[in-house]
């Protein structure tokens, strides 16, 4: 059996206006693919803290599934010489 693939895009993007292969992933998963690849590669400054992305199978159906995704940065730092 071949491996669904799907494929994202962020709705409303003027600089990305085609759809992207996100591979063999779950709906959820290509959603924050997208918006991860969205947020490491964008010529905005300032992302808005949440991106509306269109999901859908790349066998040709057309069937789009909207999500909204939060973007966020956590950043954890974690000494590693002691309890500093």
């Amino acid at each position: 059996m071949k491996p669904i693939m799907r494929e994202a895009k962020i709705e409303g993007n003027e600089d990305w206006p085609k759809w992207m292969v996100m591979g063999s992933v779950t709906y959820s998963e290509a959603a924050r693919r997208m918006a991860m690849w969205c947020y490491n590669f964008s010529k905005v400054k300032k992302l808005p803290r949440s991106l509306r992305v269109l999901v859908r199978d790349q066998d040709g159906s057309g069937k789009e599934f909207p999500f909204d995704v939060q973007v966020r940065v956590d950043t954890k730092v974690i000494p590693l010489r002691g309890d500093e």
